[in-house]
């Protein structure tokens, strides 16, 4: 992993300053800084003169994973034809396109490649990137980001030229303007509740953009235009094989591709099916191997907890295991969260995966470990949490019956619920498909917060977006998927997954995120669930190589249950939240005040949340609506 940063402008800036932005992103590529200067037709290493002034910047900040040498520093540069490479990722495949000067280097390779064979050139890339590409003599740079978007790229474009950074502070650093919220962007994070890492071209921010996964923008030097021209193929075909032995031997292919490194790797070891197969399939191929699991102290140790199941992996597999503990503490978990907000710089959902995530990477960094491998994507590729219940009660409101029926019997299945249960859900699908379609229909939604906005701005978007109900008209496994996959899910894992990693120097790879498995998103029904389980193609495939007890284990706790709800419902969150001067600039804090009720609710705690991580994020950098 790297950091990147370019510069051109009509307004010259001083060198030091563009250093002091770059330097901002040490953490992703502490092992090697450069500078160089394009000017008077030529590029030149800058190391000295941070008194003078330029118009033409690009810096670059290295993590060597592949080829430790300094072969592999970047910026690459082209002095016959002024061509230059700024590479930020990971080219897994790059050996069956390398040569004798290029053969111990992904980024070398990159480089030669593109300059050859031109933008087409990205279709052949099995990895995650975010790159730089710039063809001076031709007036044209070239920013790209992978089929996913694992890597971020941002930019800002005004009247003088662009300025193009892996990180906002780094951009911020140098136009000195106010960071004036994206009211969609907010909207999106109170109504969600997830870190809002859009896979569109907006940001958290008004004035600052961000490349689309999966695309490739012209910026023309000549007159200072950006545009997008080619999107990368999504590769959907199957091969006329069996769909069970060709998903196994892709699966198997991108864990390899992935242990590739000249450094130590690591592996979350979480005890779920998704974490569990990734670490037998690279137990296989590697022994040295590192492995930890979280787990939360106030649990026990039973058949139920995900801790259980992860020491029965590391037994079964005779893997090191490291276990971390996680015990609640107000002002710990307060810190963790500043220290997220002043990383990501959006708010941050830490009920999900941020915590546990940043706890184990410290604990990595401390071992000396520098490539993780983790398990995201599963669920959104082979087929989704089993959340038939929800399945169920669209389809009843799409009046497709027999499917709800189809799904609430998978439900049952899955849940292990006594006759009391089920009857119990049977009563809430009915409520949920007919009366509370009836409610929700009459009613315009703004997800609680009606008494509370008082910025009229803000509250309309944040109604619009809650009135679209997206989700709730989903009522196919396939279109589920692909909604996590573009819009939901894989945007907050894959931004939560690299911010986290990078904040510790570490990078972050993961196998079901290979483009060569997104086809798998398509197979038929009978491939994702059937009699109450999910990921059917995992499960077998665990089972094969693993144990059928882990392989068909149906509950799942997760990272999400530590300790986060007595952290929300905390009573010191109340003077936090409410003296904020962003908070109170749009929401009208008498009201608010009842939030810290005795009691707190489902609607309370959800907003309290929301409004926690917007307050931490507010302390560390000034917002403005």
């Amino acid at each position: 992993m790297c950091g990147i940063l370019l510069y051109i402008s009509k307004k010259k800036i001083k060198l030091s300053e563009f250093k002091n932005s770059l330097d901002l992103i040490d953490h992703r590529g502490p092992d090697n800084s450069s500078v160089f200067s394009y000017q008077n037709e030529n590029f030149e290493k800058i190391e000295h003169s941070l008194d003078n002034y330029y118009n033409f910047l690009i810096g670059h900040k290295r993590l060597a994973i592949i080829d430790l040498s300094s072969q592999s520093n970047q910026p690459f540069i082209n002095k016959n034809n002024k061509n230059f490479f700024l590479f930020n990722g990971e080219f897994y495949n790059f050996k069956s396109y390398s040569n004798e000067e290029t053969k111990n280097s992904d980024s070398l390779t990159f480089f030669q490649n593109l300059q050859k064979n031109k933008i087409p050139f990205f279709d052949k890339v099995i990895g995650m990137w975010s790159v730089i590409f710039g063809k001076i003599n031709e007036n044209s740079i070239y920013l790209s980001r992978d089929f996913y978007g694992k890597k971020p790229l941002y930019y800002y474009h005004d009247l003088n030229g662009i300025i193009i950074a892996s990180e906002f502070k780094s951009i911020f650093r140098i136009i000195k303007n106010e960071r004036k919220v994206n009211l969609q962007s907010l909207s999106f994070f109170m109504n969600y509740k997830m870190s809002p890492f859009s896979n569109s071209d907006e940001t958290f921010y008004e004035n600052i953009r961000s490349v689309k996964p999966g695309t490739v923008l012209k910026y023309d030097l000549k007159n200072n235009r950006i545009n997008q021209i080619y999107e990368l193929n999504k590769n959907i075909q199957h091969s006329n094989r069996d769909i069970y032995n060709s998903f196994k031997e892709e699966l198997s292919i991108s864990v390899q591709n992935r242990l590739v490194s000249d450094v130590k790797i690591g592996t979350f070891l979480s005890g779920g099916i998704d974490s569990s197969l990734i670490a037998a399939i690279a137990n296989k191929y590697n022994k040295e191997i590192s492995y930890y699991c979280a787990y939360d102290t106030n649990r026990s140790n039973s058949s139920k907890d995900d801790l259980y199941y992860a020491r029965n992996v590391a037994r079964l597999l005779k893997l090191n295991l490291t276990e971390i503990p996680i015990k609640y503490n107000y002002g710990e978990y307060l810190e963790i969260l500043e220290k997220l907000s002043l990383q990501f710089e959006i708010p941050v959902n830490y009920a999900a995966t941020p915590f546990p995530s940043y706890l184990i990477l410290q604990q990595m960094k401390n071992d000396g470990v520098k490539v993780v491998l983790d398990g995201i994507g599963g669920d959104e590729i082979m087929g989704f949490y089993p959340s038939y219940l929800s399945l169920a009660i669209s389809n009843f409101r799409h009046s497709k019956i027999k499917n709800s029926l189809f799904y609430f019997y998978n439900h049952i299945k899955n849940s292990n619920k006594t006759l009391f249960g089920k009857n119990k859900d049977f009563l809430y699908l009915i409520y949920k498909g007919i009366f509370k379609k009836s409610l929700m229909d009459q009613q315009k939604n703004s997800r609680g917060y009606d008494d509370l906005i008082i910025n009229k701005d803000l509250f309309n978007s944040v109604r619009k977006m809650s009135n679209k109900g997206e989700r709730d008209k989903i009522y196919k496994i396939i279109d589920k998927q692909l909604y996590s996959i573009n819009k939901i899910g894989i945007p907050f894992y894959v931004g939560v997954s690299d911010q986290v990693s990078m904040m510790y120097s570490i990078e972050n790879r993961s196998p079901f995120l290979d483009k060569n498995l997104y086809k798998y998103v398509f197979i038929e029904n009978n491939y994702k669930f059937n009699n109450g389980f999910n990921k059917i193609l995992l499960r077998k495939m665990l089972s094969e190589i693993l144990s059928k007890k882990i392989a068909w284990r149906k509950q799942k706790i997760g990272f999400s249950n530590f300790n986060q709800i007595n952290f929300t419902q905390d009573k010191n969150n109340k003077e936090y939240i409410l003296d904020d001067s962003f908070i109170r600039s749009f929401i009208n804090i008498n009201k608010a005040e009842r939030l810290f009720d005795e009691k707190i609710d489902h609607r309370s705690r959800f907003i309290i949340s929301s409004l926690l991580s917007i307050a931490s994020l507010s302390k560390k950098y000034k917002l403005y609506l």
